[in-house]
């Protein structure tokens, strides 16, 4: 599934959790509006827009976060949203739509990672609560949004923690290394492994998928680096002199850390 249709969930007050798959792109207008029980929802980074009015009236949901493959924020998109605390919005973000946020009363903390002030329709935040909650953004953009409406409307404007930057990965050895300019920081990773089952026999694939962000205290964690490592081409990892399915278990029982 690629999108989500128009009017797809609406008023489906009884809707309470929902995941996104990430081969999903768009979201329908209005695909969630009136899910008034809904207080959970993960948009994945393959969404590029969320349209006019898609989570309005969801007076369930206490945070949003925009992932950073959306540009923009449609029409009424959180309108009456009223028991929203907290929105994140991405550096990706370049505009949002008329009166977005409008009548989300219960607004404490807004963070916005956009370099450059996205632009605004009209009464974005109008009726929210905004004149006494608090908006975290980049350091060096703090003038900028002193500067712009309605930004310039929260009670006050503060730095947003720095961000560790993405980490490389270099498979060498026959190890996996995980690298950061950051310091100081924990790597947070997943590996996969392609592979098919027939009848009920597990063939160990080949191709290796990483996937690695790096985290520190008191800092937005990184962007996600990914790697694919290929077995056929990394060559000899448990040292027989010999490129077999055997380097391909080797490399398995050091992911799995056995020895």
């Amino acid at each position: 599934m690629t999108s989500i249709g128009i009017n797809a969930f609406r008023d489906c007050s009884g809707l309470t959790s929902i995941t996104i798959g990430n081969s999903v792109t768009s979201i329908g207008e209005s695909a969630f509006l009136g899910c008034s029980g809904l207080t959970s929802i993960t948009i994945p980074n393959s969404v590029t827009s969320i349209g006019d009015y898609t989570f309005q009236y969801c007076s369930g949901l206490t945070s949003i976060t925009i992932p950073e493959s959306v540009t923009s924020i449609g029409k009424e998109a959180f309108s009456w949203c009223s028991g929203l605390t907290s929105i994140t919005i991405p550096n990706s973000v370049t505009s949002i739509g008329e009166s977005a946020f409008y009548g989300c009363s219960n607004i404490t903390d807004v963070y916005c990672y956009a370099e450059e002030v996205p632009t605004t329709g009209n009464d974005v935040f109008k009726d929210s609560s905004i004149s006494s909650a608090t908006l975290h953004v980049l350091a060096s953009a703090i003038e900028l949004y002193k500067n712009t409406e309605p930004w310039n409307q929260f009670k006050e404007i503060v730095a947003l923690p720095e961000q560790c930057q993405k980490p490389t990965i270099v498979y060498k050895a026959g190890s996996l290394q995980f690298r950061c300019e950051t310091e100081g920081v924990k790597y947070v990773y997943s590996i996969a492994s392609s592979g098919e089952s027939t009848n009920g026999t597990i063939n160990l694939g080949t191709t290796f998928t990483v996937s690695v962000y790096a985290t520190r205290e008191g800092y937005k964690n990184s962007e996600t680096a990914t790697a694919i490592i290929d077995m056929s081409t990394v060559g000899d990892v448990n040292g027989d002199g010999l490129i077999s399915i055997a380097d391909v278990t080797a490399l398995v029982n050091l992911i799995l850390g056995r020895n």
